[in-house]
């Protein structure tokens, strides 16, 4: 992920800008941290706003290769977002880490030192 794409999705998501919802990437004014990542890549909501399962990782997140690693993330960053809700799935996975909702600071500081 390229450098600058990453301090700038940090900043939004420690800004208070954007109201954190969960479940879907934009809905009513509220984001999951991909939905954050998806509106500062494409500077606008996503047009499918409540599937975080059939948009690509690298349409999410500009620079992530995609394959298995990607999709990983991708269900890492929902798990933290959701409290392990897997809307697909339509099941709740706990002990997968994050068995309640983490915050959008906690998610950034997940990012920063992790991707």
């Amino acid at each position: 992920m390229p450098g600058e794409f990453k301090e700038k999705w940090l900043k939004s998501l420690r800004s208070g800008d954007y109201e954190q919802g969960r479940r879907f990437l934009c809905f009513n004014d509220n984001y999951c941290c991909l939905g954050v990542a998806y509106h500062l890549t494409h500077g606008k909501d996503p047009e499918n706003q409540n599937d975080h399962y059939l948009a690509p990782a690298d349409d999410l997140i500009p620079g992530i290769i995609a394959g298995s690693a990607s999709n990983d993330i991708v269900a890492i960053l929902t798990a933290m977002n959701d409290g392990n809700w897997i809307q697909g799935d339509n099941k709740y996975m706990p002990g997968a880490g994050w068995d309640e909702q983490q915050s959008f600071k906690q998610i950034a500081d997940w990012i920063e030192k992790n991707l």
